[in-house]
């Protein structure tokens, strides 16, 4: 008898860890952000798969204040970043700039390495320091 206690026990025990452990975990749910390539095939991936994500199109280099990360309890929002053209260069009289400012990208590296948060570039030009103007 005390062993099937002691059993159902860790049961619910387990189911309850389990809970809180899932009520703390991020939403599954992709943030991509892109400056001047097409977003198309990225879109009809996610869609096939039913993954929720976000879209933010970085039209000028200005005109993103804040990243938005964080939800309105300051949880994480993301699980997943996708770079949508290497460096997010848009043309700056005739030169190629990041879209994003040094502060920017320094926001998004502390946010992937606080909460475990994967970066899937999509690029053919990738460098190792995005902030660099080309």
């Amino acid at each position: 008898m005390v062993f099937i206690v002691k059993f159902f026990m860790t049961i619910v025990i387990s189911i309850v860890m389990i809970m809180v452990s899932c009520k703390q975990a991020i939403t599954m749910k992709a943030l991509v952000l892109t400056a001047t390539l097409d977003v198309e095939a990225v879109k009809i991936t996610f869609d096939s798969y039913g993954i929720p994500y976000d879209i933010v199109k970085i039209t000028s280099k200005n005109n993103l204040e804040n990243l938005n990360l964080y939800n309105d309890n300051n949880e994480p929002k993301y699980n997943l970043i996708i770079i949508n053209g290497g460096n997010l260069l848009l043309e700056d009289n005739g030169k190629s700039i990041s879209a994003l400012s040094e502060e920017q990208w320094k926001e998004l590296n502390n946010y992937e390495s606080k909460h475990n948060i994967r970066r899937v570039i999509l690029s053919d030009e990738a460098t190792t320091n995005p902030a660099v103007i080309a």
